[in-house]
Order: C-alpha cells, then structure tokens, then sequence
C-alpha cells in the first residue's frame, strides 16, 4: 500500500506520550502509523473487504496515529470513531476533520446503532484491559456489526510472550523474570494480566491523567490462541489469525455470524 503524505497537524508531544510511551517522538509516531495502519488494511483486503461505500468503527483511536491514514479512504466510506479518553478524541475532532467522533464509556453500551457498521478495528486496546472488558465490549461489537462484518483486532500472543521474556521491550510491567514465573498460568488459564505501575512522564500536562486513571483497568494482557477460540467466538467466527510481524501485535480477523 502507498502511503502519502497527509496534511494534518501533529498530536501535541504528551498526548503522543500516552499511546507510545515517553520515548515517542513524532517520527515514530508517524512511521509506526504507518506501518500499523498498513497491516491493518491488508489484514482487512486479505478477507475480501472493500471499503466503497462501508461503514468502519475505529475503537480507541487515541489521537489518531493509525487513524490519520485512514483518509485516504474517506471520500469511498463513513469513518466512526471513538474512544474512552476525551482528551486525545477532542483533538482528533479538531485535527482530523475526515471522521465522525463519539466518546463512548469504559463499558458498553454506546449510543451508536445497532448494526450500523460493516467492519470495525481496533491496535493494542485488547492488549491492555482485563478479561470483563473484552467480554463486553465483544458482545457490544457483536450488536454493532451488520451479519458478515468484520472485527480486526489485536492483542499480545506467543511471539510477545518471547521478545518480553528477552528483555525485549520498552515496558517493564511485567518484568522479563515476572512473564517467565508466571508462564504454566497462561497456558492453563489463557490469560494473564499485570496491572500498570506508577507511571514516570516527564509531561506535567499528563501528570494529572495517570493519576486519575484507575491502573488496575489497565496493564499489560496476554493471551494464547486457545483462548481467543473459547472467548472471542461467541457470537463471530475467526477467520484469521495473523502471528505478530514484528514479535508484538498478533491480528485476530473475527466475522459477526
């Protein structure tokens, strides 16, 4: 996929902190973006979607690093997009003028219509909340999608699992030792959670948001492929399954039955 400049203005420095930790810097937002926004679509194509004249739901855009690419597409498609965090969804309402912005609640359900959406995405939310919320929020993805739809999500599977018991990664909750330790739960159990620590941001404009934030809604999830079978396939079918390309973000392409 080509990718084109766009002529937007950038997100200011610590709403990129939060989506990217606070080594981010806007080139690597900007490329990040764009890598991910391209997997994203081609995981989509891979499946036979066509994006003239859809509907597509972007859930927990934050301050639109994936979304901004999506413009290109703007004048074939309806974009809806929301989020939890008001804060980066203002900005992208004032910045990225492309789209339709809704803030939604931590759980469902939204004001957005039932059936009202061929596809939807979503980067790293289901990498980060506990097991009830995705049990939610699929059910609520379920009333979104027309039958047929699709949901291309993401989360931390295997190839995670290894590059963070390596040391490989800018994160330490869990700690490399702490992954290793707890490894027999997640094969028995499917799931394993750590909740976020104290978050260190040298952006005083943030400061007052992690304090706000209830870190026990939000760490760092693992999961296995058995689990994504048992509990995201209530009510779709999974269609794909696309191990991390760069030992991070596995995609999940799950069809609303």
């Amino acid at each position: 996929l080509e990718v084109a400049e766009l002529e937007f203005a950038w997100p200011p420095m610590h709403l990129v902190e939060r989506v990217g930790g606070v080594s981010t810097g806007h080139t690597v937002f900007r490329e990040g973006g764009i890598v991910d926004w391209r997997r994203m679509v081609s995981v989509l194509q891979a499946d036979g979607f066509r994006f003239e004249g859809a509907s597509v739901l972007d859930f927990g855009c934050g301050c639109g690093r994936i979304l901004r690419h999506f413009a290109r597409f703007a004048p074939q498609c309806r974009l809806m997009v929301v989020d939890v965090d008001p804060t980066p969804l203002e900005w992208c309402r004032g910045a990225l003028d492309f789209a339709e912005f809704e803030a939604i609640p931590l759980l469902p359900p939204t004001s957005l219509p039932r059936g009202g959406f061929d596809a939807l995405y979503s980067f790293s939310v289901f990498s980060h909340i506990p097991l009830e919320s995705p049990r939610a929020w699929l059910a609520e993805f379920a009333r979104l999608l027309r039958p047929g739809g699709l949901a291309v999500l993401t989360y931390h599977g295997d190839r995670a699992v290894e590059r963070w018991t390596r040391g490989d990664t800018p994160s330490n909750a869990p700690t490399p030792h702490a992954l290793a330790e707890a490894l027999p739960r997640l094969r028995a159990e499917g799931i394993l959670f750590f909740p976020f620590g104290r978050m260190n941001t040298p952006n005083p404009e943030n400061v007052e948001h992690w304090e706000r934030m209830d870190r026990a809604l939000y760490g760092n999830v693992f999961l296995t492929r058995e689990f994504i079978e048992r509990e995201w396939c209530q009510h779709f079918a999974l269609v794909a399954h696309v191990p991390a390309p760069d030992d991070w973000q596995d995609y999940v392409v799950l069809r609303r039955l």
